[in-house]
């Protein structure tokens, strides 16, 4: 602050006022009060009281702070400096690492974050050794790096999932389920799904793939669309991610589907998906309304085989990255050339799809006809269909937003 402060001036004589106004204030306003305590956590609890009326220090800071102390005493030179870089490491995760030291701890316990920072028993939340208050023993000291070191993978594999790194975040899925996971987790920021996402990296590639296939279509639904209750959430799904953690081989999907199932009966309810749907618009839910296309080419193939069992990808439905992908009006969203009839649908789900930029350069603002060609070439299949409409207006809109929540319905539907 006061290198601020310095720079700032331009001159000598203004640098020297700024300093003398700060120190005739340090002399003059400031009280210096020596506080003692008998024991090292009651002096950490007598700073964290204080601090709450001052400058924040993050959680991670106070973690740090303790596991130096107790720890560095009875650590070679080079341990120390190993567990200081690995806070180094922690401490740089943006844009906040309590918000992944809160996710990790999830994640890593089933158990929602939500002591507070004040408590004597938050240092022994994550690391169990510091519980006693004392200095620790050589051994325990060491173990505590080792700790350390694999909470800072734990956060910084979270993050990447967050920011739509997949195999960075230590899961093995498919190219479709990826990009359908990153969309939710990067774009939609459903991150309260963070904790039972890292856990599933503990069962095989199979069941990761079909615990994913099923919670992200639940999160959509529940955080995105009817944005329910996630500390309930949280609560009915932490003994799932200490079974997923600890004991994979008894972990059932049938078993999280029943969970999930009762979730959206109580807060996120079929009535309310319905109408949930018919009210997304373009001009206040693009995001939402690429997912739901996205989600449409996907399971097409399966919806259109009679949708037997668990909505899943099959062929020839190919990835796309949803990100990349540009809505498109089918009728022109200009209300001149639409005309009045189709004003009402115009920026609903039945009159928009999915473009590369390359075709949507080339669709530009024209009427249907001058489209069709280029629906009919696209690799999507949404879009072949599209083309096989001789006119667009109005009543195929209509006919094609009914489809579609139809189809959506069913896929958002946890009841096999």
């Amino acid at each position: 602050m006061l290198q601020e402060r310095r720079d700032a001036t331009g001159s000598h004589e203004r640098e020297f006022n700024a300093l003398n106004q700060f120190y005739a204030s340090a002399l003059e306003d400031w009280e210096v009060v020596h506080i003692e305590a008998n024991a090292p956590e009651h002096a950490s609890l007598i700073f964290r009281v204080l601090n709450n009326r001052g400058l924040p220090v993050s959680d991670c800071d106070l973690l740090r702070a303790t596991t130096m102390e107790r720890a560095g005493q009875r650590l070679e030179a080079a341990e120390r400096d190993q567990l200081a870089a690995a806070w180094r490491e922690i401490g740089g995760i943006a844009p906040n690492p309590d918000d992944y030291l809160v996710l990790a701890y999830q994640a890593r316990t089933g158990r929602r974050f939500n002591i507070a920072r004040t408590s004597t028993e938050f240092e022994a939340m994550h690391f169990e050794e510091l519980a006693s208050g004392e200095l620790l023993g050589a051994a325990d000291a060491r173990a505590l790096v080792q700790r350390v070191k694999a909470l800072k993978v734990d956060m910084l594999k979270i993050r990447a999932l967050a920011e739509g790194n997949i195999v960075g975040g230590g899961l093995n899925l498919s190219q479709v389920m990826s990009d359908r996971l990153a969309y939710t987790l990067r774009d939609l920021k459903q991150h309260w799904i963070l904790p039972l996402v890292y856990a599933a990296q503990s069962l095989h590639a199979d069941h990761q793939e079909r615990l994913m296939c099923v919670l992200e279509r639940f999160a959509f639904r529940y955080g995105v669309l009817a944005r329910a209750r996630i500390a309930e959430y949280d609560r009915k799904i932490g003994p799932m991610i200490t079974k997923i953690r600890d004991t994979p081989n008894e972990y059932r999907l049938a078993d999280l589907e029943a969970i999930l199932r009762d979730l959206l009966d109580r807060y996120a309810t079929t009535d309310a998906l319905e109408r949930q749907l018919d009210g997304l618009d373009y001009d206040k839910n693009k995001k939402e309304l690429k997912y739901l296309l996205a989600i449409s080419e996907f399971m097409s193939a399966w919806y259109n085989g009679q949708a037997n069992g668990r909505p899943t990808v099959m062929a020839p439905n190919v990835s796309i990255d949803i990100r990349a992908m540009t809505l498109e009006h089918v009728s022109p969203q200009n209300p001149e050339e639409a005309g009045v009839e189709m004003l009402p649908h115009l920026h609903k789900l039945g009159n928009l799809t999915l473009l590369s930029e390359d075709e949507n350069n080339r669709a530009g603002n024209r009427p249907f006809h001058n489209k069709r060609a280029i629906l009919q070439e696209s690799r999507l299949q949404i879009n072949q269909v599209l083309a096989e409409n001789d006119e667009w207006g109005a009543d195929q809109a209509r006919a094609r937003q009914e489809a579609l929540r139809t189809q959506a319905m069913r896929i958002f539907n946890l009841n096999f």
